[in-house]
């Protein structure tokens, strides 16, 4: 009986520390793997994956021969199925559903449901945003600010003032001018109306948008790097990409470090970010993986390349060979660690929730 005990266990403990990894649809079904790369179920009845978070996927399924938004657990099991036209990921065990209304002058209502499917807010909010960090801006004809997650209003907002999801303590507002300022978690504003979009705080910086160029500054809005770039990605690791406009609108980004100070030309066509002292990039059609010198540190044929993730980093890669499109995850030194079926039609990354191709 003790024997059977430990055994349970440890299988107990085994199945909690497998995380979700990648969703894929091939075969007429969507198939979900774990971060051991073992399958998890498969499902013939789920149209789309959008996401994953909080122990719930956000998936479009076939119901009776409706089309609907539910959510998933990590069974299989359609725990809770939507009227709604629309769901975001579960945060802080409140997900944003939104109904539209194409012939009224407010074409969208946004509302809150919790993680049984209950109601929390309706869908009669003009404007909402998911929550962050406890923290959800919403607005209607009797509010505006930001509510938490007991409903509470936590900071009320002047007329016309829209609010942003918080990030690092610190959301981006905008006033009827379309100018933007930012506020702390007491509702002060902290820097004045001057800027021209929103940013979100990482690592103390966020892009410093003025006069139609970017730059970065500083949680006083001292600007660390003067606005002079088309475009600058967030930062992560301490690196970050600027983007100058390119031929056709499309941008060409290099690769930049905290200070400002270029470490490569602007010599990539798309980048992804920094995680686990990698970043992927493409240089005219083919996406290799880059350290934070800008050095090459694997092969460079890829068609596609994702993020480095987890205790023992794997990150998604396509490539071709001969026309076969191949995929895997694989670990920091390029070996192919989990392998996935060839020509896979769709997948999505479900630790960062976004699509490989």
């Amino acid at each position: 009986m003790l024997k059977l005990l430990i055994l349970l266990f440890f299988s107990l403990v085994i199945s909690k520390s497998a995380e979700p990894l990648v969703a894929f649809y091939q075969g007429e079904k969507w198939h979900f793997l774990d971060s051991d790369g073992k399958t998890m179920f498969e499902n013939n009845r789920i149209l789309d994956v959008n996401g994953y978070n909080e122990g719930l996927y956000n998936v479009v399924a076939d119901v009776k021969g409706e089309i609907k938004n539910c959510f998933m657990n990590t069974k299989g099991e359609l725990v809770i199925i939507t009227n709604y036209d629309e769901i975001k990921d579960f945060n802080f065990g409140k997900a944003l559903v939104i109904n539209n209304y194409p012939e009224e002058l407010i074409d969208k209502r946004y509302g809150f449901i919790n993680k049984d499917g209950k109601v929390f807010i309706k869908p009669s909010l003009i404007d909402a945003t998911y929550f962050t960090e406890g923290l959800a801006y919403i607005y209607d004809e009797n509010r505006r600010g930001y509510i938490d997650t007991n409903g509470l209003m936590k900071i009320s907002l002047e007329d016309g003032i829209v609010g942003y999801p918080f990030s690092e303590g610190i959301a981006a507002i905008s006033n009827k001018e379309y100018k933007v300022s930012f506020i702390n978690k007491l509702g002060k504003q902290i820097l004045p109306f001057d800027y021209q979009e929103p940013a979100y705080f990482v690592g103390g910086l966020a892009k410093a948008n003025i006069d139609g160029v970017v730059g970065l500054m500083d949680i006083t809005g001292k600007i660390v790097i003067n606005p002079q770039y088309s475009e600058l990605n967030k930062f992560s690791e301490g690196c970050s990409f600027v983007g100058i406009l390119g031929a056709g609108m499309k941008y060409n980004w290099a690769l930049i470090d905290s200070t400002g100070q270029k470490l490569t030309q602007n010599i990539f066509k798309d980048v992804q970010y920094f995680s686990g002292g990698f970043c992927g990039v493409k240089e005219n059609e083919e996406w290799y993986f880059i350290d934070k010198t800008g050095k090459t540190v694997l092969r460079n044929d890829y068609t596609y390349c994702g993020y480095f993730s987890g205790k023992n980093p794997i990150a998604w890669i396509s490539y071709r060979i001969d026309n076969v499109k191949m995929s895997a995850f694989i670990n920091t030194k390029g070996e192919e660690v989990i392998k996935l079926p060839n020509n896979i039609i769709k997948a999505i990354d479900l630790r960062v929730n976004k699509e490989m191709y």
